[in-house]
């Protein structure tokens, strides 16, 4: 008969929805989550998701900016017309109790905090628990971009408001997935929200209101049983100790400091006498695969190793070798 994945089936039948409703249970047992919903879409429509229910609440917020995924959700927060204070600190930097304690002291009327838990452009991880800390103890809710961090280092969103995640990045499944984790119940606002927007729809009908790709699922679902997860954390950490101690050895301007290092990136600030699209274009021929293209980078001379996908090993010791030779020419 073949194989039956590779048959046409709907995502209405019954043995989709029991591998749906697995998957969604394994989510959520991975970020100590008590629900999520699946979109179909990009990193950035969880996150328009996630304004949607903001919009809701009617109460101004904050949103806090240390790089180029920081201000993407005060384009998020724009687009629904949000009312809300933009915390900006330097970029390469995290942020501290302080930052946060001072502006909700300022702004007494803040409701909700929207940050991002990795700033994937500085390669800098912010500290979870100390935001949720700073949160709860002013009754704020907080709302966080967990897209990179999801599948590379530990996640608990234990006391999180709303979350956005992806089945690309960290968890290594291909993209066209959109999650947003949550811990309480919503409810439908045809009124108020566009219908692939509104959380109320998908949670009602237990998560598949519209057409979702049986694949994608399928796929997400494999990835999510194939790791080990403490040993996939274990694997990631292993490989910034030994990508951050070699490119000191070469003396390579690294952005984020140890302190606060998302283990899975790792950014590059080149001097301004290199190129980055140079440099990044030399690797690339000889088969070392940097991000570098992005317009954010570009403009800011940045490269960026990092070790999102599903692999385990990536090659440090020749992109390091390369790049010594690129810095000293």
């Amino acid at each position: 008969m073949g194989d039956v994945m590779a048959l046409p089936f709907s995502h209405r039948s019954d043995s989709f929805m029991t591998d749906f409703q697995a998957v969604r249970r394994q989510l959520c047992k991975l970020v100590n989550a008590e629900q999520v919903e699946i979109l179909m879409g990009s990193g950035t429509l969880a996150s328009d998701a996630i304004a949607g229910q903001l919009a809701l609440l009617c109460q101004p917020g904050l949103v806090l900016v240390s790089g180029e995924f920081g201000r993407r959700l005060i384009e998020n927060a724009n687009g629904a017309k949000l009312f809300f204070h933009i915390l900006e600190i330097p970029e390469g930097q995290a942020f501290q109790p302080a930052d946060l304690e001072q502006e909700l002291k300022a702004h007494p009327d803040i409701a909700w905090i929207w940050g991002t838990h990795c700033e994937t452009s500085t390669g800098v991880l912010n500290d979870l628990e100390m935001y949720k800390a700073v949160c709860d103890g002013r009754g704020v809710k907080l709302c966080m971009d967990c897209i990179s961090s999801i599948g590379t280092v530990p996640v608990d969103l234990a006391g999180v408001y709303l979350a956005s995640g992806t089945s690309g990045k960290g968890l290594g499944a291909a993209s066209g997935l959109a999650m947003v984790f949550h811990n309480h119940d919503f409810e439908p606002a045809p009124d108020d929200l566009p219908c692939c927007l509104d959380l109320g729809r998908y949670q009602a009908a237990q998560g598949i209101p519209f057409t979702v790709q049986p694949s994608l699922v399928h796929g997400l679902q494999t990835a999510l049983q194939a790791h080990d997860w403490n040993e996939r954390f274990e694997d990631v950490r292993d490989w910034s100790k030994s990508i951050r101690r070699k490119l000191a050895e070469i003396d390579a301007p690294i952005l984020a400091p140890d302190s606060c290092a998302m283990p899975a990136v790792v950014t590059i600030a080149l001097p301004a006498l290199h190129s980055s699209e140079a440099i990044g274009d030399t690797l690339k021929d000889h088969g070392v695969h940097i991000s570098y293209r992005n317009n954010y980078l570009l403009e800011r001379n940045w490269i960026q190793a990092s070790m999102m996908g599903p692999e385990h090993h990536r090659p440090a010791e020749k992109f390091v070798r390369l790049l010594k030779k690129e810095l000293a020419r």
